[in-house]
């Protein structure tokens, strides 16, 4: 296994693709449908290598999620996955901790490249610590 995912989209049969894609990547994933279950489990001392949202969850959007992952947990990297693809919008991800954003529909390759380069790239953070 290359890693433990955490993600969280409010719709099963997007969750289903997505836990799907990343397990078949080598990829451990948990996948729930709010941002309230993932702080939970965040907040019960689950470990996990990375969160992936979508923007548009229901009842906790992705951007309040992101904001209180990285207030409560920061050292987890966030990609952000959205249809969204105003140019404001990923920006205010960046800006609020996000480390990728990732413009749905993706590929499997497209979601395998960014959360590998997403854990390269705090794997690299933390090396110099």
């Amino acid at each position: 296994m290359r890693g433990r995912i955490l993600a969280v989209n409010d719709e099963e049969t997007v969750r289903d693709i997505i836990s799907s894609m990343l397990t078949s990547g080598g990829y451990q994933c948990q996948a729930v449908e709010s941002g309230f279950d993932a702080l939970a489990m965040l907040a019960a001392g689950e470990q996990f290598e990375l969160l992936l949202t979508d923007m548009l969850n229901w009842p906790m959007g992705g951007l309040t999620l992101l904001l209180r992952t990285k207030k409560e947990f920061p050292d987890i990297p966030i990609v952000v996955a959205s249809a969204i693809r105003e140019d404001a919008v990923v920006r205010e991800c960046f800006r609020s901790g996000a480390c990728e954003y990732l413009f749905m529909p993706f590929s499997r390759e497209q979601l395998l490249d960014t959360v590998s380069r997403a854990l390269e790239r705090e794997k690299e953070a933390t090396k110099d610590l």
